[in-house]
């Protein structure tokens, strides 16, 4: 887990997102799946999209939410993974 949660990822090339207020929506342009983002996952998807590292976002969360390190990485690492299975993130180099 410690590899994982120290890398970054990035949008994939086949989606586009847009935020609207404070919920970001996301389209997988091949499939024309769409997905809208609650407020937290919002703010991950914005962290990712910057190229922030997960173990940034957890620290991010913690600090914002006031959230335990446990339920942060857990919540974080479970949505990337979920990003990952739907293609609409990839690791960076």
């Amino acid at each position: 887990m410690s590899d994982f949660i120290n890398r970054s990822y990035a949008p994939g090339k086949t989606v586009a997102f847009r935020r609207i207020q404070d919920k970001f929506v996301l389209v997988e342009t091949k499939s024309n799946n769409m997905l809208m983002l609650n407020g937290t996952a919002s703010d991950i998807w914005g962290w990712i999209s910057e190229g922030i590292s997960l173990q940034k976002i957890v620290d991010s969360l913690v600090n914002d939410y006031h959230v335990s390190e446990d339920e942060a990485t857990r919540d974080t690492l479970d949505f990337v993974q979920t990003l990952i299975e739907k293609k609409l993130v990839v690791p960076l180099e």
